[in-house]
């Protein structure tokens, strides 16, 4: 399959216990939560569509949750995310040129696995 230059593409490996390993190319430049849910539904043949949503989703749930809760997340071979505290800082306003204080925040910061950093 040849992709055009400007398109990104993402293989999905997955186990499975009866077929061994395969792999689903997604061709797109942009992945989002259907792309995620169809690429389970087809590597997986026992679950319908919407088992494969849900099962997104949740991963996704419970990803933010431990978010939320200030805590690690790892993702062994992809990454690991986690919540930063940024700290106040200068700006202007572009309109009146105004200088402005823009109030900390917290953020979530990725740091990608050896793994993904090959890619």
């Amino acid at each position: 399959m040849t992709l055009p230059r400007d398109t990104t593409s993402i293989t999905v490996v997955t186990r499975s216990r009866v077929s061994g390993i395969k792999a689903l190319e997604l061709s797109e430049s942009v992945v989002n939560k259907d792309d995620l849910s169809k690429a389970i539904y087809e590597v997986h043949g026992g679950i319908s569509f919407a088992d494969a949503r849900r099962i997104v989703d949740l991963i996704l749930e419970i990803i933010k949750g431990r978010l939320v809760k200030g805590e690690k997340v790892l993702v062994s071979g992809f990454g690991s995310f986690r919540t930063v505290k940024r700290r106040d800082r200068k700006g202007i306003n572009p309109q009146t040129g105004e200088s402005i204080v823009i109030r900390g925040r917290r953020a979530v910061s990725f740091k990608p696995s050896k793994n993904l950093k090959l890619i």
